[in-house]
């Protein structure tokens, strides 16, 4: 007798579709039992995308296929922007004209004074000679790590691109003004759940988190919401910063700023 078991895998680029009928005891050798099953397999086309094992495994890095070669000019030390913050503005209006999803995401990386790290995504809402401004709640972990240890790293990655930004520096607060600007920005449902939310701390259930923003809204129904004295901007004043582009046989282009006196900048090209 044979048991038919429908297999099919997801991949994000599908194409051809095949399928196959296979004995399962020639895969799995069991005494006594001889069925077969029926494996779907979406073959992929110029995907990016590893291909997976049928037993569970992930594949290694060596079954991903090259990067995309990217159709922007080489990152050249000698032609680029002396500049860097100008030079970001460049890559970053070219994401924007790609359409890039979320190209304002950048991973945030902060560190214990105990050198503990810790990472997350936040959004990027300003930048200029100054540094990279985010928002969030001081007391939150970032926050706090922040305040023990107050240097950072910042990572944008536009894969559509084939490049990446990496930033390192220090880290201070922005204005109380600054904090207020932007805040009163903010959508509404955004403000309320600045107040609702101690960011960071655990929580017996959603339910409540929900509680507490709806007995908010209709207390503070028809009033303006004021800034929290928690909630506020940072400010990474980047030190170095790392511009990235893929190239074949991935040898790839890296060229890094380094910051020095009186605001100049180092510009030094590094091995892939």
């Amino acid at each position: 007798m044979y048991k038919e078991i429908g297999i099919e895998t997801q991949v994000s680029k599908m194409s051809v579709v095949s399928r196959s009928t296979t004995k399962m005891s020639s895969l799995f050798p069991l005494d006594n039992v001889d069925f077969s099953f029926t494996i779907t397999i979406h073959t992929i086309i110029e995907s990016d995308c590893p291909k997976p094992y049928l037993d569970g495994r992930i594949a290694g890095s060596h079954a991903m296929n090259e990067p995309k070669r990217n159709t922007f000019p080489d990152l050249d030390e000698h032609s680029i922007d002396p500049d860097p913050i100008n030079q970001f503005r460049i890559w970053f209006d070219d994401a924007v004209k790609a359409r890039v999803p979320q190209m304002d995401a950048m991973v945030l990386a902060t560190a214990a004074s105990d050198g503990r790290p810790s990472a997350r995504v936040v959004l990027l809402k300003s930048v200029d000679e100054r540094g990279f401004v985010f928002y969030t709640n001081y007391n939150s972990r970032k926050g706090r790590e922040i305040g023990s240890n107050p240097k950072a790293a910042l990572v944008f990655l536009w894969p559509e691109m084939s490049r990446q930004i990496r930033i390192e520096g220090t880290v201070a607060r922005v204005s109380p003004d600054e904090s207020d600007t932007y805040f009163a920005t903010r959508p509404r449902d955004g403000q309320l759940s600045s107040l609702v939310s101690t960011q960071s701390e655990p929580i017996g259930s959603r339910e409540e988190l929900d509680r507490r923003f709806n007995e908010l809204t209709q207390q503070r129904e028809g009033k303006p919401i004021d800034r929290p004295s928690h909630w506020g901007g940072f400010r990474v004043q980047p030190e170095t910063i790392e511009f990235w582009q893929s190239r074949f046989a991935r040898l790839n282009d890296r060229v890094l700023y380094t910051r020095h006196e009186k605001n100049t900048w180092q510009i030094t090209r590094l091995q892939p």
